[in-house]
């Protein structure tokens, strides 16, 4: 709170001078300001106020929410949703004259991705709200604001820039949003982007990990690679080649941290000069996590075709680029971006376990990795998952997402940090990320 009982007061005491002595002429003071961005300002945006007041010697802001200023152009950040009354109060000697203006600010709602199914079904968006008590979830929401429903299946979706960047397959390509309004307004990269999985942003580029064809599966891990995306033009200008099916990236240091699929091995690319160094590591690797000091932890994963091998995350010092520990975990499987999330402080990582029967039902649970203590505790958050698909965090909860059918809806069950079920939410059909927009 900014000085607001003395900001009251003294507004106050300057009232009870106008009503004493009223000899200044009201109509030469004029209350005036105008504010930016005008619309879709979401919770944490930054709204700046401009000052356009005539022959005022002082001025007073209340923001509607408990706050208040008495600079001449402040700038005020909203911590809820709702509509509020700014108004700014033009002070001279006894005459004081106010201004009243609405500011409407939404929700920063979180997008569940739903990957749809190969059958046909495309991805849907699912909407979370944390501000509200029911109905946190509400779906079809790309459909809701573009009038279109999506055409592609999307792998992975990334938030940089201002815009949500879509890793689309089947058809392949790169689509985007406006990450306030969720709108598309241009037409999707296809050109040089082929099966692509994962991306990371680095000023004006992105760079994204492409399998390049449905042949990567028969065994020809030449053809993958790094697309590198400039984002001014929206064209791809370059392609690091990088066999072996790079999927999870990580910049450190200048340096992209790649995860290779089908190779038991992590790849280094120097963006200096494109050239490229390996980490061996026991197992496939998918997906990174970035801790506090830069350094990664990487998901060690089953092979597509052997569900014997050792399992579990490996810990890469990124000044040394050796990985320098592994953690073993049993059945840490071959799912991407969505097997390993740390909390808020990244005390915790939260892991994904999974086996599959004959029929191939899955069914999993969720360890806990103390990142202090090294180690996962021996309480699991919750096990028994008939159908898991992921794993995230967000607003002190761990989302776990579920998909028990390939054809039918989906949901997603909250659980608080200390295992104890928080609630359960019917989604599109595979969901398997929350998008955080923040």
């Amino acid at each position: 709170m900014k000085n607001k009982i003395n900001l009251l007061l003294f507004v106050s005491a300057l009232a009870f001078a106008f009503s004493s002595c009223n000899d200044e002429d009201p109509a030469d003071v004029v209350a005036c300001f105008t504010f930016s961005p005008e619309e879709n300002i979401q919770v944490g945006d930054t709204v700046f106020f401009s000052n356009c007041s005539q022959e005022a010697q002082e001025t007073v802001w209340t923001f509607g929410d408990d706050e208040s200023s008495m600079e001449t152009n402040p700038s005020h950040a909203y911590t809820a949703p709702g509509i509020y009354d700014v108004t700014l109060t033009a002070i001279n000697g006894g005459v004081i004259v106010t201004a009243t203006q609405s500011v409407n600010v939404a929700a920063d709602l979180s997008y569940i991705i739903n990957y749809g199914s190969y059958s046909g079904d495309k991805t849907t968006i699912s909407t979370f709200n944390k501000y509200v008590d029911e109905d946190q979830v509400s779906n079809g929401y790309y459909a809701e604001v573009n009038g279109v429903a999506k055409t592609s299946n999307t792998q992975y979706a990334y938030n940089y820039n201002g815009n949500i960047y879509f890793m689309d397959n089947n058809v392949d390509g790169i689509s985007w949003v406006n990450n306030k309004t969720f709108l598309q307004t241009s037409n999707a990269i296809t050109t040089d982007i082929h099966k692509p999985r994962f991306c990371v942003g680095s000023g004006d580029y992105l760079y994204v990990s492409c399998w390049g064809s449905d042949a990567i599966f028969s065994g020809d891990l030449s053809i993958s690679y790094i697309a590198k995306v400039d984002l001014s033009s929206n064209q791809v200008v370059s392609k690091i080649s990088l066999p072996g099916g790079p999927e999870g990236l990580e910049i450190v240091n200048d340096k992209i941290y790649a995860a290779l699929t089908f190779k038991d091995s992590v790849a280094i690319v120097d963006l200096s000069n494109e050239s490229v160094n390996y980490i061996e590591t026991p197992a496939r690797t998918t997906n990174f996590e970035k801790d506090n000091e830069d350094n990664l932890y990487v998901t060690l994963t089953r092979d597509w075709d052997d569900y014997v091998t050792q399992t579990g995350i490996g810990y890469i010092n990124t000044t040394t680029n050796q990985l320098e520990s592994i953690y073993e975990l049993n059945g840490v499987g071959t799912s991407y971006d969505n097997v390993m999330e740390p909390n808020a402080d990244f005390s915790r990582l939260y892991v994904m376990s999974s086996e599959s029967d004959e029929n191939y039902n899955v069914s999993g649970s969720i360890y806990v990795f103390d990142v202090a203590a090294k180690s996962f505790e021996s309480d699991k958050l919750t096990e028994g998952i008939s159908g898991i698909n992921g794993v995230d965090f967000y607003d002190n909860k761990v989302f776990c997402f579920v998909s028990e059918s390939v054809t039918g809806n989906g949901k997603v069950i909250t659980y608080s940090e200390d295992g104890t079920k928080v609630s359960e939410y019917e989604t599109g059909i595979a969901p398997f990320m929350l998008l955080k927009v923040e």
